[in-house]
């Protein structure tokens, strides 16, 4: 049985922000012991993590066509 590329893509897309926001969950717990050091990693991180899914919308890689 053969599945379109859209069902592929948007699984591909979901494990991997899947797979990096759970790096936010110890984050949140060592925060304060991090400082601003690890504040700005994080969101040096977030930025990332935002780009890409500014480029997978744009790309329309979400829709089901």
């Amino acid at each position: 049985m053969q599945f379109p590329v859209g069902f592929y893509l948007v699984a591909l897309v979901f494990i991997v922000f899947d797979a990096l926001a759970v790096f936010l969950f110890p984050w949140v717990l060592v925060l304060r012991a991090l400082g601003v050091r690890g504040l700005v990693t994080m969101v040096l991180f977030l930025a990332i993590l935002g780009l890409g899914w500014v480029y997978a919308y744009r790309e329309r890689i979400l829709e089901w066509h």
